[in-house]
Order: C-alpha cells, then sequence, then structure tokens
C-alpha cells in the first residue's frame, strides 16, 4: 500500500511503530461481539453521554496510519480488530431507508483499539454492522480522544466519520441514517482484490482531509 497523502518522515517512523504493534499486539485482539448473544439484555437508561457535539478529525495521515495496520494484519483478516467490551446494552432500535437498526452500546473505555458502539441491520450475508472504535494509539499521539465509525461489507472496509473527542449517540445515529439513505458517503474505502500483494485504497477524500 501506498499511503496517500504521502507520509513525512516523521510520521514514516511512526508508521513503523504501528506496524510493530499490529502486528504483536492487535493479533490477539477479538474480533466483534455475537449480536445475538446481546438480545434480552437491559436498555442503556443510564448512558451517560457527552455534553457536547464531537469535533472531526481531518487529519489523513492519522487516518492512514489506522489503515496501515489494518494492511497489517492480512487479507483474510481485513477487518478492525478491538478489545472485546467489558459491557454492553441495546439502546431502542430506529427505523432506516433499508429496515430496522439495532444500536448496541459499549462504554467508553481505554485500550489499544475498543468498541463504542456497534449499529446492526439485516440477517445472514446481508448483514451490515458499523462500529464507532476508540483508536488509543492514534489518541495517545494527538493528546485527543480519537474515534472512528467504519464497517467492512463484503470484501470493503470503509470509514465514514473521525472525531477527536467523544461522539454523541444523536450524532452516530444521525451519521448511520445518512449512510443508509445515500445522503452520507464514505471517506475512505480499501480492499484487497484477488492476485493483490497488497491492500487498495478505492477512495480518499482529499478535500475532507487536510
Amino acid at each position: 500500500m501506498t499511503p496517500w497523502p504521502p507520509p513525512s518522515g516523521n510520521i514514516i517512523m511512526q508508521l513503523l511503530s504501528i506496524f510493530i504493534l499490529g502486528f504483536f499486539v492487535f493479533g490477539g485482539i477479538a474480533t466483534t461481539a455475537n449480536a445475538q448473544s446481546l438480545l434480552g439484555q437491559k436498555s442503556c437508561d443510564d448512558i451517560q453521554h457527552p455534553t457536547s457535539k464531537a469535533q472531526d478529525l481531518r487529519d489523513g495521515s492519522l487516518m492512514m496510519m489506522i489503515v496501515a495496520v489494518l494492511e497489517s494484519q492480512g487479507k483474510e483478516n481485513l477487518q478492525p480488530k478491538f478489545d472485546l467490551p467489558q459491557a454492553q446494552c441495546l439502546v431502542d432500535d430506529f427505523d432506516s431507508a433499508v429496515g430496522p437498526v439495532q444500536p448496541i452500546y459499549s462504554p467508553w473505555t481505554t485500550g489499544m483499539q475498543t468498541l463504542h458502539y456497534q449499529f446492526r441491520l439485516g440477517e445472514g450475508e446481508g448483514q451490515r454492522t458499523f462500529l464507532v472504535l476508540y483508536n488509543g494509539i492514534a489518541s495517545f499521539m494527538t493528546g485527543d480522544k480519537v474515534f472512528y465509525v467504519t464497517e467492512t461489507f463484503q470484501g470493503e472496509t470503509k470509514f465514514y466519520a473521525a472525531y477527536k473527542s467523544q461522539p454523541r449517540y444523536q450524532e452516530l445515529k444521525k451519521l448511520i441514517l445518512g449512510i443508509l439513505d445515500g445522503s452520507q458517503d464514505s471517506l475512505i474505502e480499501v480492499d484487497w482484490p484477488e492476485g493483490s500483494k497488497e491492500l487498495v485504497i478505492n477512495k480518499y477524500d482529499s478535500k475532507w482531509f487536510k
């Protein structure tokens, strides 16, 4: 993968660190939890929402480092990995342009990469899951709380939003509704085509990222 935009020398050293951490640490981190095991749990009446709107993260080099970790996992594991959440609860379902959405909340915790929300819809091969993840490496590098919204579906991983502070549920719900009705596009799209030796960047929104 050739990162786009090209990283500076300082960023390259950070990329090397990310690859090392990705290999030794992320290899042992669990992937998405089983939504079926969450059904029937109590509602999220006691969620403590942030009081202010999340700040957008527009650092393209930082997002490319997150993509680099994804590539380091290899073609067969081309989806973000994260620590299994310590607790989860079901937020009230809501309707979208393509069907009902099940939001699953996990209290924010620090770590290499942790799960904050899942938004699930559909079943079987057509099931889609949008993840809201906290990235501890990016947060350490910037001094902010870095979150991003991503989806892996039919072999392609898309990034829809990134924040440098904790996002509120209503912000995330609005984003997901926009994705599903077609009014909100992705910022980055990557996949690993058959025969390719590396991850391919299919889209990078250079107008959004600085």
